[in-house]
This record gives structure tokens, sequence and C-alpha cells, in this order.
């Protein structure tokens, strides 16, 4: 269940692939790669609640600097922070996150966001 109250029942899209990218994720040793690789490589494109968030995080990115994007995934990841926590227990894989990060694309709304930043 999400923070809002809203039940998570399947992906919407399936995004986070955990499977594809782990052998050259560990090849490069970045262990947070598989969690923001799909932020990275859409540039956020679809993953937040509307386009005018996505636009938000686009214009960041030009004003502030491509420098900015872990940061702006780290930002991106704390929005999701009570969700991935109310989701997932201690003793779940990283198929359960996967799963669970797949449910919240789309969920992530610009004021939300904006806070985070």
């Amino acid at each position: 269940q999400m923070a809002s109250g809203e039940v998570l029942s399947r992906p919407k899209k399936t995004v986070w692939d955990f499977a594809a990218t782990s052998d050259t994720v560990q090849e490069a040793g970045r262990e947070m790669g598989p969690l923001v690789l799909p932020l990275v490589q859409r540039l956020f494109g679809g993953m937040l609640s509307s386009f005018e968030a996505t636009c938000f995080v686009w214009d960041l990115l030009f004003v502030l600097g491509c420098d900015k994007l872990p940061h702006l995934c780290a930002v991106y990841l704390c929005c999701l922070k009570s969700t991935l926590v109310t989701a997932l227990s201690s003793a779940s894989s990283t198929t359960s996150l996967e799963r669970t990060l797949n449910l919240t694309v789309g969920t992530v709304p610009l004021d939300a966001f904006r806070r985070a930043v």
C-alpha cells in the first residue's frame, strides 16, 4: 500500500529490471546502478506523475547542470521512501524491490518532488 493509502496492484510499466542490468552494473562496481539506471536512461520521462513535473526536472538539469543528475535521482528515491518502506519488509528480495519500484512509476507528484529538492 502506498503512503497515500492507494493499493499497489500491478506494475503500470516494467521500467526496473535488475536481472538485465545487474551484470553491467556489478562489473562497474556500482551497487546503486540498478536503482538509478531507469531514471538516467529516461531522464525522468514518464517517471513522475505529470509532464510538468518532468519539465521541472529538465529545467533543473539545464539551469544547474547535468552534474546534478545523481542528486535528482536521490530526490526521486527519497520521494518514494514511505511507499517503499511500507511495501517492503526486511526479508524482501530484490525482485520485490523491482516490482515495487515498477508499481510506483508515475506516482511522484510535482509538489512532492519540488519540496524534496
